[in-house]
């Protein structure tokens, strides 16, 4: 009798921590609604902007998102940060990231893989965001980068990939627009992201701008410990950068989606 008193008392004790986790929220819950409140204090009327260079974020922004999540972010990547964090704070008014908290011009495009963590990717731009503060004797968090994950509208992916069409997509549209002064693609110890359709076509597109201007500042290899350009990334990192670029090949890169790989992979054949 006493063990299934101790069972029946245990399962209430469960069915009441449900029920009061369902009424209360989660501590994630919480502290999203909280970050949300915040921002609605600085910017309380958010409004959807029109796709491409005018949706950046600053340093600033994205350090403080970070700082607020890193107990949970922990060593989890985008993905994770997008479909637990960015994705319920941004619900409400369906707009992007970027348009809620205060959207930036762009300076800096930032090419990256959804699978890094996260942790290393805000480490990473805040390394170069610390040079050209120096550079340009301003605050490093006033630095602003157009990020996918933020400066898209995940509420309507289709529209911000061009419907189809790579050249009218919002990647292409903020990576083309003249107030961009470089790409910055931030890379770990496998460059993962060169063997990624997106990020393929974006080093492309940055190519064709290191041509066509003289004020671009090309491509930028960014990494937690610096830039490699500026001499801050260590040489087993450079070795298999420079090993992985040897190989690039659109062909086998990858996507998320084949409907996208399909359309980069066309977009680039048929470019003059």
């Amino acid at each position: 009798f006493a063990g299934a008193a101790a069972a029946f008392l245990a399962m209430l004790g469960l069915l009441w921590y449900q029920e009061f986790a369902r009424f209360r929220g989660t501590p994630l819950v919480a502290r999203r609604q909280g970050f949300l409140a915040k921002i609605l204090l600085a910017n309380p009327e958010p409004r959807a902007c029109p796709r491409g260079p005018g949706r950046a974020v600053s340093m600033g922004q994205l350090q403080e998102l970070f700082e607020l999540f890193q107990d949970f972010i922990v060593d989890r990547d985008m993905y994770y940060v997008s479909s637990n964090i960015l994705a319920p704070i941004t619900c409400p008014h369906r707009l992007s990231f970027a348009e809620l908290v205060g959207p930036k011009p762009v300076e800096w495009f930032v090419s990256h893989y959804w699978g890094q963590e996260f942790k290393d990717f805000v480490a990473s731009l805040r390394k170069h965001a610390e040079h050209q503060a120096c550079e340009q004797s301003r605050p490093w968090t006033d630095i602003p980068f157009w990020v996918c994950t933020m400066s898209n509208n995940q509420w309507d992916v289709e529209a911000e990939l061009g419907s189809g069409d790579a050249l009218e997509s919002s990647f292409y549209l903020a990576l083309r627009s003249e107030g961009c002064r470089g790409t910055c693609m931030i890379m770990d110890q496998q460059a993962l992201p060169l063997m990624r359709s997106w990020c393929l076509f974006e080093v492309f597109q940055t190519c064709l701008l290191t041509v066509q201007r003289e004020d671009f500042a090309g491509l930028l290899l960014c990494t937690p410990t610096g830039v490699l350009q500026y001499g801050g990334t260590g040489v087993d990192t450079a070795l298999t950068i420079a090993q992985r670029l040897s190989t690039l090949s659109l062909e086998d890169a990858q996507a998320t989606n084949a409907a996208d790989k399909e359309m980069i992979d066309n977009c680039v054949r048929h470019m003059p």
